[in-house]
């Protein structure tokens, strides 16, 4: 059985998350990466290095989408795709083909956020 321990995760980071529910999902996202350490931990030295890659190999990630253009796919949606509502937040559903640049500022964002050495490359058409 193999057991790992990460760190210490402080109470005001929980306390800042919303809702449970989401205090879940944190908590679970950090048990998977801890899950997945030893595929990735022995190469943190070198980030985006995996499998001997070398940096003038790497593909740099695309530059942002325009935010009004995104603004405009999410307002020529119908109202009924507008799931739930908090504030400046809003979920929608939607087919890819009416969002499409949103779709892309997903995958670049997933791009620059999600650890490389944990999950493997993304390509931004993943999405």
């Amino acid at each position: 059985m193999d057991v790992r321990i990460g760190s210490a995760i402080a109470a005001e980071k929980l306390l800042a998350i919303r809702t449970d529910e989401a205090r879940s999902d944190y908590l679970r996202w950090r048990t998977y990466l801890l899950a997945a350490r030893n595929t990735y931990k022995p190469s943190t030295a070198l980030p985006f290095l995996r499998g001997g890659a070398r940096p003038d190999r790497i593909t740099p990630v695309v530059l942002p989408v325009d935010v009004g253009a995104m603004t405009r796919e999410l307002e020529a949606l119908p109202m009924e795709s507008q799931l739930a509502a908090s504030g400046e937040l809003a979920t929608y559903i939607a087919r890819a083909e009416e969002i499409p640049t949103v779709l892309r500022e997903i995958g670049r964002l997933r791009e620059v956020t999600v650890p490389v050495l944990a999950f493997g490359p993304w390509n931004i058409e993943d999405v």
